[in-house]
């Protein structure tokens, strides 16, 4: 059998005047850089079985109140606190995208998500679990075939049980985020899995440079909030040592780990830099799940270089071990 969720969770339900519901509908957090790549999904069906009604389902009637999306803002800054960290702040704002009553007033409000399901359909929104399953070429959440080759797109794959394919067929699993094996789950060896993170041919997230930063930062005579994106802060040192502190008998709160990599887009030569956790293997990938150069670190650091010369221009996941744990970044190199 296979299961598909929507990716949209709903968060509260506000009673009205009118015995009407108002649901709000909320999404993960999404990196600003994936954010070209989401369909968001939303299926609503609420069955209310009475008495008093016909003894089959009622499906209600809903409509679409409004659109918003929320951005975050994390900003780090120079100045160090009384606690010796790095000062930031976080910021949230909501902006609208869609308004029922503003859409009454201006055009037909029914046509305005009245978009072909056919031109999202690059992958399944959601989470897709595949259990004791033969997948054919018929099978329903089989995106395309291509010869003897058979894809499955989605944003989450989850096995939980035996996964085999059509003889003479090889089945390939693509998704956005994971792809899960629950324990116990075995698949047939004419199956692969990737992940790909380009089903949407959406423009390359770009950083703003340094020396846009400091020029930003140091020219009082003009005003420059007009700037397109944002930086990332390139720290020459770890702003805290936690061992150390920890040493000391003092409380101090985790930091979580944070990778850097630096020029990205690079040409040649790629830095990496861990803020607390030591990298022992870096690992680049193309968006295929392909790995396109690994390297073992024999001693364990957290700063490093790679050589790039012999990677092809396009866009890469690096990803990095820390210790017990995987981070993953995406890199593009030029030429």
């Amino acid at each position: 059998t296979s299961i598909v969720n929507s990716n949209m969770y709903r968060t509260h339900a506000f009673p009205q005047e009118d015995n009407s519901l108002i649901l709000q509908y909320n999404s993960k957090w999404i990196p600003l850089e994936m954010l070209g790549q989401y369909v968001f999904s939303l299926h609503i069906r609420d069955i209310y079985l009475g008495q008093d009604l016909y003894p089959w389902s009622s499906i209600f009637l809903h409509k679409f109140k409004s659109l918003k999306i929320k951005l975050m803002h994390d900003m780090y800054f120079d100045q160090i606190n009384t606690w010796d960290q790095q000062n930031n702040v976080t910021q949230a704002r909501s902006y609208t995208l869609y308004d029922f009553e503003q859409a009454m007033l201006s055009y037909d409000y029914n046509s305005v998500f009245d978009a072909s399901p056919d031109s999202l359909s690059e992958y399944i929104p959601g989470s897709v679990v595949l259990a004791n399953d033969t997948i054919s070429i018929n099978h329903p959440l089989v995106h395309s075939v291509s010869n003897d080759t058979i894809f499955i797109n989605a944003e989450d794959i989850t096995i939980s049980g035996n996964i085999y394919v059509e003889p003479g067929f090889i089945l390939v699993l693509q998704a956005l985020n994971r792809i899960k094996l629950s324990p116990g789950a075995t698949l047939s060896p004419k199956i692969q899995k990737r992940l790909k993170r380009d089903f949407y041919d959406t423009p390359v997230f770009e950083y703003i440079s340094s020396a846009d930063v400091s020029n930003f930062c140091n020219n009082s005579n003009q005003y420059q909030a007009n700037s397109v994106a944002s930086s990332i802060v390139q720290q020459s040192q770890d702003l805290i040592d936690l061992e150390g502190e920890q040493a000391k008998g003092e409380n101090i709160k985790e930091t979580q780990n944070q990778l850097k990599l630096f020029p990205n887009p690079a040409r040649d030569l790629l830095t990496l830099r861990s803020s607390h956790l030591d990298m022992t293997s870096i690992t680049v990938h193309d968006l295929s799940g392909r790995p396109i150069k690994q390297e073992t670190l024999q001693a364990h650091s957290r700063e490093t270089q790679i050589n790039l010369s012999g990677i092809a221009l396009g866009t890469y996941i690096v990803n990095v071990v820390c210790r017990d744990e995987v981070f993953s970044e995406k890199l593009v190199v030029t030429k």
